[in-house]
């Protein structure tokens, strides 16, 4: 399975939830990101990240801790978690 087949998006829900969606393949033709922020991909998983009322909600927090519960929900092997998180830290940091 090659690192570029992997989707992944992000959904802050304001009641202090993230929501991480996770697949493999290009997502579904009818997908309207602003109609419906969760993709519909058949064989997706969900992190998700809650927040707890009494601490702050920081979005950059619950999507490191939502796309890690994703990534372990799918299985993927340790090598390419490495390879996932040094792309979305670079991309965080501008490093396209």
């Amino acid at each position: 399975m090659r690192l570029a087949e992997y989707h992944v998006h992000f959904w802050h829900n304001p009641p202090r939830q993230t929501v991480c969606t996770l697949h493999h393949g290009d997502c579904p033709p009818l997908w309207n990101r602003t109609a419906l922020p969760r993709c519909s991909k058949i064989g997706a998983v969900e992190g998700i990240a809650r927040c707890s009322v009494r601490d702050r909600f920081v979005r950059a927090t619950g999507r490191k801790i939502a796309l890690a519960r994703a990534m372990k929900a799918q299985g993927i092997p340790r090598v390419e978690r490495r390879v996932l998180w040094a792309v979305y830290f670079g991309r965080i940091n501008g490093a396209r």
